[in-house]
């Protein structure tokens, strides 16, 4: 979803499954020049997201951006945006491209990895990389364009992680509520369009969430 210049939507979870939900939410914040795009909406269903696989251990969606030669389909985000699901078992690797300069992170969201080289560099120094376990955030340096992830056979389990890249944005961020820009006063002003329904919100006016009224009448 893109907010642009407005846009109410709600999201709640699906009423009828049993197992708990896991959610992830990502913000990317836009160019000033495109803060007052036209909102859109993309649903991207599962069957849309094409995957890597380099080996039998490794399963990479490719749901923004380009994975071992995959890339994920085009009209999803005004700015560019790799946002990869990647599975691997133990005894698999990724070496994973990225371009250079990005920003670029990673969230474990089960299981433990190991990030970095494997074994003795042309200096002789040995490095065995760095584990991170569930719910860590790993940060990478600018500098590179490409990291190396893997899951060592003495785990027990098998690590799923969201490997997130985007270009870095050379501006201003002032975030309040739902609203992001890049000054106070651009905030006041969202907040008295939002209040008169007006430059981008002129159809909040009654607007009701119709999942919200389902959920309501159970």
């Amino acid at each position: 979803m893109t907010a642009g210049r407005g846009i109410v939507h709600a999201e709640i979870p699906a009423p009828d499954n049993t197992e708990p939900n896991m959610a992830i939410q990502l913000w990317v914040d836009l160019p000033s020049h495109l803060k007052t795009c036209e909102p859109r909406y993309r649903d991207l269903r599962a069957a849309e997201i094409p995957h890597a696989n380099p080996d039998p251990l490794v399963n990479i969606k490719v749901i923004s951006g380009t994975s071992y030669g995959i890339e994920s389909l085009k009209e999803l985000a005004y700015t560019p945006v790799w946002f990869l699901d990647i599975t691997i078992r133990p005894g698999g690797s990724v070496r994973q491209e990225l371009p250079k300069g990005w920003n670029t992170f990673m969230y474990i969201l089960a299981g433990a990895v190991t990030v970095g080289p494997n074994g003795d560099d042309n200096s002789g120094k040995h490095d065995k990389g760095v584990r991170a376990k569930q719910f860590q955030n790993v940060v990478f340096k600018q500098e590179g364009d490409f990291v190396e992830i893997r899951v060592t056979e003495e785990e027990k389990t098998e690590a799923q992680m969201l490997l997130v890249a985007g270009v870095p944005l050379d501006q201003e961020i002032v975030q309040y509520g739902p609203f992001v820009q890049t000054s106070k006063e651009a905030i006041f002003k969202n907040f008295h369009d939002y209040q008169n329904f007006q430059n981008g919100f002129e159809r909040a006016r009654d607007w009701q969430s119709k999942i919200g009224e389902e959920m309501m009448s159970r």
